[in-house]
């Protein structure tokens, strides 16, 4: 029987949590800049190469809840709009957790150690 190391669950969740945290805050924070860039019509006359990249990293940001634009505003009156925003930061969180348990696997691998398997009952 391999042994369980005890901390692994605790930071599969942690990376999971840190992902869809700072995926959140960063979809805020580049969402108030966007709409704060769009009231300056100077802005965009001026030539500025910033419009066209907080547009690109919107649309990265919101990439698999992308379809969110397509929809009218008012099915997410308000703060609701957070839930949409959430449910695509946790699909983030989701897929950092993902890819970093498959390099973490194969760095285990590698290493000729093991994998992490819970006991049988």
């Amino acid at each position: 029987m391999q042994k369980v190391h005890a901390k692994e669950p605790l930071r599969g969740r942690t990376v999971f949590l840190l992902a869809s945290a700072v995926q959140f805050a960063l979809t805020r924070v580049v969402s108030a800049l966007t709409l704060s860039l769009v009231g300056r019509a100077s802005f965009y006359e001026s030539g500025s190469a910033y419009p066209a990249a907080l547009g690109l990293l919107s649309k990265a940001l919101y990439f698999p809840v992308i379809t969110l634009a397509l929809y009218p505003r008012g099915f997410f009156p308000g703060n609701w709009i957070l839930v949409p925003m959430a449910a695509n930061s946790l699909l983030w969180g989701l897929a950092v957790w993902i890819v970093w348990r498959l390099l973490h696997q194969k760095k285990g691998a590698a290493a000729g150690r093991p994998l992490p398997v819970k006991p049988d009952g």
